[in-house]
């Protein structure tokens, strides 16, 4: 009867202890959650605003200023008289399929976004144009190539906007 009544105890608290460890992991796993969501709404704000309507998009190509930052890339730009940056990206079907095409405007949209977060760009609408090519091409390009496209469209809208301060001045 005492040798029953050991075993038992021992159990019990067997099953007390794993009780604690599980409360102990869904504590955490709980704060992890709630955390993570903090970042997630911290990130989930826009460091630019979508071009939308057609109107807007042949304004920037009829009365904007255009750059060209790789042989397959144009960038349509204009100032814009609200402080926020307004971003277009135009990918027609010869690019590829809908999947390559989602895939560069997803590339796009990350890159700009990494931009905006180390250097923000303030009071321009930008269309990125991709060009039409030799076929094939946009099978090999990759993130690196569109990454550096980007970069240099920044630097010569930058160049671009030191030039007007200048002769305002």
């Amino acid at each position: 009867l005492v040798v029953v009544a050991v075993k038992t105890l021992t159990a019990s608290v067997h099953v007390c202890k794993l009780k604690m460890v599980v409360r102990f992991f869904l504590d955490v796993a709980q704060k992890a959650v709630s955390a993570s969501r903090l970042q997630w709404v911290e990130s989930k704000s826009k460091p630019f605003v979508s071009l939308k309507k057609r109107a807007e998009f042949l304004s920037l190509s009829k009365s904007g200023r255009r750059r060209f930052p790789s042989q397959w890339m144009i960038v349509n730009f204009k100032a814009h008289e609200q402080s926020e940056l307004r971003v277009g990206i135009t990918i027609p079907k010869f690019v590829g399929n809908a999947v390559t095409r989602n895939r560069f405007r997803r590339w796009l949209k990350q890159i700009i976004r990494i931009r905006q977060a180390n250097a923000p760009v303030t009071g321009l609408e930008i269309n990125f144009v991709f060009r039409r090519q030799g076929k094939d091409f946009y099978k090999t390009l990759e993130y690196h190539d569109v990454e550096k496209s980007v970069a240099k469209a920044f630097q010569q809208l930058h160049r671009h906007d030191h030039r007007q301060n200048r002769s305002r001045a």
